[in-house]
């Protein structure tokens, strides 16, 4: 049993790490993540300006362009998008593997468990947002939380189905 406990913890702990990553980059206030300075200084903006500059979106309530929110802050807003599907599809990748090492379940009830875990830490994690200095929740943020959730799902499958078919061609030649 203290092996399987010991198991247990070490399939788990990733997640629960991670998560704990999440969870503090979202304690942050908006200032403390502020990369509009850096952009400003390591991307060449006058490009972004004449390939995006009539580049207009709606995310939130409000719109996304160069005009409304500057050409580094329309940079940092897909650097943050894009910190938010791959914070999550790596959340998606632990949750599946743990559950596939730590449970007999097949793997369609894996893969709709690890979804509703990934949505509900993401509700949870925009529900902190309100409380956070000059953050704002959006559902929108966990619309594309779920989408990197299926991507870390995705990225896991077929590493699930490698690992079987290594497994299984390793046991045929020891016998």
């Amino acid at each position: 049993m203290r092996t399987r406990k010991r198991d247990l913890i070490w399939c788990w702990l990733p997640v629960l790490l991670w998560m704990a990553v999440i969870f503090t980059f979202s304690s942050q206030s908006y200032p403390q993540q502020d990369i509009r300075p850096w952009i400003k200084n390591n991307i060449p903006v006058d490009l972004i300006r004449q390939h995006f500059s009539e580049t207009r979106l709606h995310y939130g309530g409000s719109e996304v362009s160069i005009r409304k929110l500057g050409d580094a802050g329309f940079v940092e807003f897909f650097i943050r998008k894009g910190a938010h599907l791959a914070e999550y599809a790596l959340l998606g990748f632990l949750i599946v593997n743990a559950l596939r090492a730590s449970t007999a379940w097949s793997l369609p009830k894996v893969v709709l468990f690890t979804f509703a875990l990934a949505f509900f830490y993401a509700v949870t994690d925009e529900i902190h947002q309100i409380y956070t200095y000059l953050r704002t929740p959006k559902l929108e943020d966990v619309w594309l939380d779920s989408v990197g959730t299926a991507i870390g799902i995705m990225v896991y499958l077929p590493v699930h189905f490698l690992r079987m078919s290594w497994g299984h061609q390793w046991r045929k030649r020891k016998i």
